[in-house]
């Protein structure tokens, strides 16, 4: 039976709020009108509540792949000027070498059939000077063939072979369920010495075993995994009884967890997750035990209206809330979603389904329409529900893709999604994404459309980018034909961009990459043109429409440079800024011989602090490269700015050090040593209401503040030494630490997230008092209103302390969103689905102080204080706009003129539309400094906002104030 495949992603909750606003940008300006009344649909689904059939019956169960997002390193910005044309890499011609050997049991000498073996070579000190010599996306590339990877497995005697090609040493590892893996080097294999052969004895080692049961009650969980972290992932599965056993384990402290995907139980409040240590070789520990939560099962079918069953069919559990919310509310809780696809019988299997919900399911196919099922309910009582899902065909559209003027456009990316507000309304209906490509005659066909509302968007080089797609309304059973998809040629605006790049002594520099990239205000299209310069550096683009563009100009052995507001018919120099050079050497203390490999990182440092924040995380200056030279040597280009440089290698602490440069600088002799000591951070987690807190994520940053941690950890930049799971005693121990100052963070899914206060070590410092505590943390609640009214299905989007939560609010308007750590947090409402999707610049947000044990109250829209109506002059001129904040006089939270991430605004705030206008409402009176912040539309970070203006206002009860804002910047 092939695995089911599982699906978990960890995304940042910048990443999260960037995906909102990035969503949200396509919606503006557009509006919707009612679908036409659609004929009653068949029965999309038949639903009984019965138990699953047992595997043996031969029904293929798979699930998504997994899908992870790394949290062991921030992405390096790459700087695509330095990259050099690659030349071509000479191969060393293969040889036709060997491995092999035979596996045997360390007690009686008889054979182990079945082994795998996995082989890699190790690079040699001829492997770092090749390396060396190799610009980077040579290295990149040679490094990886250098740890040549091959793999076999042994026969029933014991036996393998495996063929290797290149000369050198390789590290073989050895796995056989229940045995101790052997990990062991050859000897050189080369042209001369051909074969190399060992003998592998494997021990069986020690053993855990234990019972897992489900909660409140004394029943086995039966078919659940219980994984040791160790090499070969030792694993065991449990018995009809709950029983299990691990086998193959080596002495040492290890952590044991239940692997709950492909099983009918869930996590509780306490973690599956304790840690044991083994002392002895031979030691057989019993009694690890745990509980886990029930669930249920949903199988069935998906079939045709005549019951023919319907292969690779996707079929996905969801709830009644809206696409956004489920899809928002998945990331956030880094939840894998619940999905199948059905194997030839028509058959799928969900596991794992939390009763006490109502749930529905969403079946698609590439040659059916989707259909949503009827919705149903587990309880502990009734834990399997059977649905049969059926498919029918929907709506085909046929249409065409012209242009203005009727000319057929060949070759166009057609996409049909949803309308807009479909995404923000309670998900009652199917829905379908579907892709196309019109034909030479710009003909295209959109087939199998459910009932419902939908737009087409068409796309292709050359033309315009326009998010005012051409809505249609499908019906679900009769075809649309005629449709027309109009694009605009980017060549019809009235204006020009030109102007000169030059270098820091005004020469003109030719041979510069000029891209021109904007959205055009009227009707809000996007397009990008390229150029090069020439003629002492000049550029030209010319039929320019009116609207907001940026300049990215780019050359080999220069700086980026960006220009972010673009002028019309008028000219812009460009300056053109030398990249600078840094070098020098790394060394281990008390080390002679070279490091096999290093990395030597820089980071830009803020202005203001002087230290490495989370803007400049996401920075593109950042530059990481790993190097290999034999004789510990590196060089890095980077833009001119002041740094810290930093140096790492497996097995020592981090060297670091500030640089400053200059454009075109060399900045020679910066060595930095590595040293085998370092300092250490150790505490403990402890849950006030003494719960178990076994599992919980411990996470070490280095930050400025626990503010800056919690957004550093918000952004996934964090190393896997950074991370550590705790035992039930909650101990945490980080050593090998360069002096700086850091911060804890604790994540436990049944608590708050906590973090520790700043805790500063210096060289060789210990801090091992570290004690963080879980609280029960508070809410908060109210109602949102608009004019008066009470708003159903108004989304609420509460950031803050690292974490990122949304909540809709019911058919009264109220919403209640609980499990908040005390802090502060910045909670945002709009009302997008009611198809009036200009409200997003209408997006409220106030900062709400959350107490432990408290549900902070605030009502959205009660009309009560007064009132602002705005003009800022001139407006944002982009897709974002901005955003107003108020703020208590004197509270600025950047220098006026520069940029911060939108997610670290706090204050009563509201949107500012492309053109300058905005509203704000429910002001509380008194003085209030007012501060304009303004999208920046960064290439390296898109919720990056430029401090624009700043005044002081007074507001009085029941007042209209209209303010007039003149805006320089």
């Amino acid at each position: 039976m092939p695995p089911r495949r599982s699906s978990i992603s960890s995304v940042s909750i910048i990443q999260i709020i960037a995906m909102v606003v990035l969503v949200l940008i396509a919606v503006i300006g557009l509006s919707f009108m009612f679908a036409p009344r659609k004929p009653a649909p068949p029965p999309t689904s038949r639903i009984s509540y019965e138990a699953r059939p047992k595997k043996s019956e031969g029904q293929i169960i798979t699930a998504m792949p997994e899908y992870t997002v790394s949290e062991t390193e921030p992405m390096p910005a790459v700087t695509v000027t330095e990259v050099p044309e690659t030349a071509a890499i000479e191969e060393e011609p293969p040889l036709d070498l060997e491995i092999s050997g035979v596996v045997l049991k360390a007690a009686d000498q008889t054979a182990i059939a079945n082994a795998r073996i996995f082989v890699e070579r190790k690079p040699d000190a001829n492997d770092r000077i090749v390396l060396a010599s190799m610009d980077r996306v040579q290295r990149r590339r040679m490094a990886m063939q250098f740890r040549e990877r091959q793999s076999g497995s042994s026969d029933e005697k014991g036996t393998f072979t495996v063929n290797v090609t290149r000369a050198g040493v390789y590290e073989v590892t050895i796995q056989a369920p229940g045995y101790i893996p052997f990990v062991g080097d050859t000897a050189p294999v080369d042209e001369e010495q051909t074969s190399y052969h060992l003998e592998a004895r494997l021990s069986s080692g020690a053993s855990i075993s234990g019972r897992v049961t489900e909660a409140g009650s004394s029943n086995g969980a039966a078919g659940v995994t219980v994984r040791v972290e160790s090499v070969g992932d030792p694993s065991g599965v449990t018995d009809s009884d709950g029983n299990y056993t691990v086998e193959g384990l080596p002495t040492g402290e290890l952590s044991v967890a239940v692997d709950l995907r492909e099983s009918a139980y869930m996590a509780g409040h306490a973690l599956p997750f304790q840690k044991v240590s083994i002392k002895r070789a031979d030691e057989r520990i019993k009694n690890i035990n745990f509980e886990v939560e029930a669930a249920g099962v949903v199988w069935g079918h998906v079939l045709t209206m005549d019951n023919r069953p319907i292969e690779s069919a996707n079929v996905l559990l969801s709830s009644g809330e809206s696409m956004f919310s489920q899809a928002l509310s998945t990331i956030a809780k880094e939840a894998r979603p619940i999905m199948d696809m059905t194997d030839s019988e028509g058959y799928y299997e969900l596991l794992g389904v939390p009763f006490g919900q109502e749930w529905r399911l969403h079946a698609s196919s590439d040659k059916e329409a989707p259909q949503l099922s009827d919705p149903f309910l587990l309880t502990p009582s009734q834990r399997n529900v059977k649905i049969d899902i059926f498919l029918f065909s929907g709506t085909n559209v046929s249409g065409q893709v012209t242009t203005e003027k009727n000319q057929a456009v060949p070759g166009a990316q057609i996409i049909c999604i949803p309308g807009y507000g479909s995404f923000f309304r309670s998900m009652t209906s199917a829905q379908a994404f579907r892709n196309a490509t019109s034909d030479k005659d710009g003909n295209f066909l959109i087939e199998e459309l459910p009932a419902g509302e939908y737009q087409i968007f068409a796309q292709k080089e050359g033309y315009k980018v326009s998010p005012l797609g051409t809505p249609i309304y499908p019906d679900g059973y009769s075809d649309l034909q005629g449709v027309k998809v109009i694009l605009s040629n980017i060549e019809e605006g009235s204006f020009a961009v030109y102007g000169q790049a030059v270098d820091d002594r005004g020469a003109g520099v030719d041979g510069v990459n000029i891209r021109l990239a904007g959205v055009t205000m009227g009707g809000f299209q996007g397009f990008e043109l390229t150029t090069t310069t020439a003629n002492n550096g000049k550029f030209r683009f010319d039929s320019v429409g009116s609207g907001q563009y940026s300049i990215v100009a780019e050359k080999d052995g220069y700086s980026p440079t960006t220009v972010r507001r673009v002028r019309l018919n008028d000219e812009t120099r460009i300056l053109m800024r030398q990249t600078a050079v840094v070098r020098g050497r790394v060394l281990a203390k008390g080390r002679s011989e070279a490091l096999e490999s290093y990395e030597v990182a820089a980071y830009p440092l803020s202005e203001n602090t002087g230290a490495v924040n989370v803007m400049g995380m996401m920075s593109q200056n950042i530059r990481s490269e790993q190097f290999y030279a034999p004789d510990g040597s590196y060089e890095l280009s980077i833009n001119a700015g002041t740094y810290r440089l930093e140096a790492t290698a497996s097995g020592y602490t981090p060297a670091r050090t500030e640089i400053k440069v200059e454009a075109g600088e060399i900045l020679d002799g910066i060595d930095l040593i590595l040293s085998d000591e370092g300092s250490v951070i150790a505490g403990s987690v402890y849950a006030n209401d003494g719960g178990d807190i076994a599992g919980t994520r411990v996470t070490l940053l280095e930050a400025s503040s626990p503010a800056e941690a919690l957004m550093m950890l918000a952004s996934n930049a964090v190393p896997d030494n950074q991370i550590q799971r705790t035992g039930s005693d909650g101990v945490f121990s980080f050593d090998s630490l360069p002096e700086g100052d850091y911060v804890i963070v604790a994540e436990h899914p049944g608590y708050p997230t906590s973090q520790s206060e700043l805790i500063v070590v210096g060289v060789g410092d210990r801090q091992e008092n570290i004690r963080i505590r879980f609280g029960s943390g508070g809410a908060i609640e109210g109602y949102v209103y608009s004019e008066g009214r009470a708003m159903s299905e108004a989304v609420i989007l509460v950031v803050g302390n690292g974490v990122t939560q949304n909540v809709t609010t019911d058919q009264s308007g109220y919403y209640y969103l609980d499990g908040l750590a005390s802090g502060e947090y910045q909670a945002m409402v709009t009302d997008i689905s009611s198809g009036d999707l200009t409200s997003i610049y209408d997006a409220r947000g106030v900062q709400l102080t959350v107490e432990e044990g408290v549900a902070t109250r605030y009502d959205f829209g009660t009309q009560e204080g007064g009132r602002i109506e705005g003009q800022c002059i001139p407006g944002p001129v982009n897709l974002l706009g901005g955003r107003v904040v108020l703020v208590r006089p004197g509270m600025s939270q950047a220098p006026l003129g520069e940029t911060v991430d939108v997610t670290q605004l706090l204050g009563q705030s509201v949107g500012i539309n492309p053109a300058g206008s905005f509203l704000m409402e429910d002001v509380m009176p008194g003085e209030w400094q007012l501060d304009i912040f303004y999208f920046e539309m960064g290439i390296g970070n898109p919720l990056e906002v430029r401090y624009v203006h700043s005044e002081f206002i007074n507001v009085e009860q029941g007042e209209v104030l209209p303010l007039v804002l003149n805006v320089n910047y």
